[in-house]
């Protein structure tokens, strides 16, 4: 991949920070984890999909779409389920938007805390979660540490499939630059 331009990181704890981090306005993030919306650095995600289909996501699209700000999107993600913290029980996406896209504020653990306090929240929240693993990681950046997933070969052959997938993307990404 290296070969063909593209910045590849590799990361000794979860990639999701380390992919975040440096990302300029300009790059083009790939990556099958919906985590990464939660990333304000983040402006364009591809999501590999089925078939070798590609879902592209234009951030600033999107909000415009969903009526929320960036602030909004990042604490949405938190409260919502994801790879640090499950939601709260019968609380899913679409309600949670639904609770985020009425909170004003700037910041995602002001937000957050607001979410919490809803009376809709409250009385669901019987394991009083306060979605600290989720901040932590989204809102201020702490890495976890990888567990590793499997043996060599597992890795080989996740490798050779994320390659294959990856060639699928570039050349859809040739096709669409040619068709502009």
């Amino acid at each position: 991949m290296r070969g063909k331009g593209w910045t590849v990181i590799e990361a000794s704890k979860e990639a999701d920070v380390a992919i975040a981090v440096p990302a300029q306005a300009d790059d083009i993030v790939i990556s099958a984890d919906s985590d990464m919306l939660a990333y304000e650095t983040i402006k364009t995600l591809w999501r590999p999909v089925s078939g070798g289909q590609v879902l592209v996501y234009s951030i600033p699209a999107l909000l415009q779409s969903l009526g929320i700000t960036r602030t909004q999107l990042t604490a949405l993600a938190v409260v919502s389920r994801n790879d640090y913290n499950r939601n709260i029980a019968s609380l899913g996406p679409a309600t949670n938007y639904g609770i985020i896209k009425d909170i004003p504020g700037t910041d995602p653990r002001a937000i957050g805390s607001a979410y919490l306090l809803e009376d809709r929240v409250r009385s669901k929240n019987k394991d009083m979660e306060k979605f600290h693993n989720a901040l932590s990681v989204f809102v201020d950046r702490q890495q976890t540490k990888v567990v590793d997933s499997g043996s060599q070969s597992d890795i080989q052959v996740r490798y050779e499939r994320l390659s294959a997938r990856f060639d699928d993307v570039c050349a859809k990404h040739k096709e669409s630059k040619k068709s502009q």
